[in-house]
This record gives structure tokens, sequence and C-alpha cells, in this order.
């Protein structure tokens, strides 16, 4: 029954016409960026360095008279210093008192819960022990060419 309707398909369809699919040899580089997607995020960092994104989605809005909910978890002597939204193809550059920036990937920021603390800076950048980090900033597009101070740093 199978191999009539093959024949049948292949007499209907089959050899009248030129191919209608085309096979292209274009080859193009692919990144670890086009394979993670383009999202919202909340990027937090506290004072005493520690620094985690949340997806947007993790966070709700607070109605009229609604009861908060705790919206970060920190170290008993820390608090949040810095949130800010980005997505997670944006850079986010760390500047010190060093006179050094550093360059890295939202999406290679790790991410945590609302409650998590995070992780520390100086895992995320490798700066020296003595480096203050005194800026942070994000960035949706960077040519690294144009900020030869930059260093490209990537979390493994």
């Amino acid at each position: 029954m199978i191999s009539e309707e093959l024949v049948e398909l292949l007499s209907k369809y089959g050899g009248k016409d030129k191919r209608r699919t085309e096979i292209v040899h274009d080859a193009r580089e692919f990144t670890v960026e086009d394979m993670i997607a383009n999202e919202d995020v909340i990027v937090t960092i506290t004072h005493n360095g520690f620094i985690k994104r949340t997806p947007v989605n993790n966070y709700r809005r607070q109605k009229k008279g609604g009861v908060g909910v705790s919206g970060a978890g920190t170290h008993d002597d820390d608090f949040i210093e810095h949130v800010f939204r980005a997505q997670t193809h944006h850079n986010l550059l760390f500047f010190t008192d060093a006179g050094k920036c550093y360059k890295v990937k939202v999406y290679d920021l790790p991410e945590g819960s609302r409650n998590a603390k995070g992780r520390s800076i100086a895992n995320v950048i490798q700066k020296q022990p003595d480096e203050i980090v005194t800026t942070y900033l994000s960035v949706v597009d960077l040519q690294i060419n144009s900020l030869s101070l930059c260093q490209q740093r990537r979390v493994l």
C-alpha cells in the first residue's frame, strides 16, 4: 500500500518541474550571541561588589494596597547600590579607579533569582585586587576598536 501511494505521488508531483528549493552555500560565521535570546533583564550591583542579572518576568508590578515581596537578597552588611534594565546582548562596562575599563556581555553575568545574592565582581572581570570599580555603564552597541582601554572578558 505504501509503495503504491509513493508511485502515485511520484507520478503526480515528481519529475515534471524544476526543484523549487535551492541549497545555497553561504557560510556565515555564528557566534555564541546568535544562539542566545535577546531578552530584558534587571542587573543589580551591591555596595560590596556582588552582581547578578534577573529576567524581567521574575518581577511583577505591585498594585494599589498590595503587599511587597522581597526584591533581592544581600549579606547582612550589604545593600543594593545600582539597579538598571538591560538586554542580554548589551555590553556592560566597568570603569576602575586605575583608569581601566572592562567589558562584559550582559548574558555572561551570573543569572540569579530575585532573592539570590549574586557573584563577586572580582570573579566576573578579573580585576587587580587593589582596583576599585567606580562606574558601571550599559551600552547597546560597542565598537571595541574605538575604546582601546577596554579589555574584553568572558565568564566561562
